[in-house]
């Protein structure tokens, strides 16, 4: 029975590997709270304060997606990759394109009723 575990557990490490990594801004700055997920599966990671990652990738998994608000999702090919650097281009929105509302925010072409500028 014992023997049965072990042989077990082999196999689900065979056929997982792990890839970890660095994500960073534009300026090199790390990017911590950045979310890294398989893609198609539900297996995920968050960067640390130093931007650092660590994900145990299942054998289907081929893409990772890497991202963070006001930042550019990236989705990278793993291949034989164990360890990635990642930089995110901040993604911007024009501040006339956007109108806060008392419970959100909507683009200004969506708003249809009567709003104030302040």
């Amino acid at each position: 029975m014992i023997l049965l575990m072990v042989l077990f557990a082999g196999l689900a490490n065979a056929q997982q590997k792990s890839v970890s990594g660095k994500v960073t801004d534009d300026s090199g700055a790390p990017v911590p709270g950045a979310t890294i997920v398989v893609k198609g599966t539900a297996v995920g990671a968050v960067t640390d304060l130093d931007g650092k990652f660590a994900i145990g990738v299942p054998a289907t998994g081929k893409t990772i997606v890497i991202s963070f608000i006001g930042m550019t999702t990236q989705e990278i090919q793993i291949g034989n990759q164990t360890n990635l650097s990642v930089k995110l281009a901040s993604q911007t929105i024009g501040l006339e394109e956007v109108v806060a509302i008392g419970y959100g925010v909507q683009r200004k072409k969506l708003v249809t009723g009567a709003t104030i500028q302040v």
